[in-house]
């Protein structure tokens, strides 16, 4: 139990003020993309991951908290990964959360969905 008391004092959250940061995040959520064809779900653990401990934006309740909200309002359970991008940001401000939440829905949605298009596209030539 002392080991995970240390790991969560020991993380420190990551600042999205640093462009570097921004774009890091920003990737992350692109090169996932292309693995939630089957529903914003199965990267779950992922998600936890990276927003728990690796970039230590929220705190696992927190997590739990987005989660609920995300699964409770109608629309795509990618939604989730909006409200990850807008508490990664808070600590910076509202522009910066905005920024973070708008920049992640979209890297999260755009690759897949135009794989789908061109998809779609290429089907129906055959």
């Amino acid at each position: 139990m002392s080991g995970l008391l240390a790991v969560a004092v020991a993380c420190e959250p990551a600042r999205l003020s640093d462009l570097g940061t921004l774009v890091q995040v920003l990737w992350q959520f692109l090169s996932l993309s292309l693995f939630s064809l089957g529903g914003g779900n199965t990267l779950l653990a992922e998600y936890h991951h990276l927003a728990v401990a690796q970039f230590c934006w929220l705190t696992n309740t927190q997590f739990a908290d987005l989660y609920a909200l995300a699964e409770a309002a109608p629309g795509p359970s990618s939604m989730l990964v909006g409200l990850l991008g807008l508490g990664a940001g808070w600590r910076e401000g509202p522009l910066w959360a905005l920024l973070s939440a708008y920049g992640a829905e979209a890297a999260i949605l755009l690759p897949s969905t135009l794989l789908m298009v061109i998809a779609c596209l290429s089907w129906k030539r055959l």
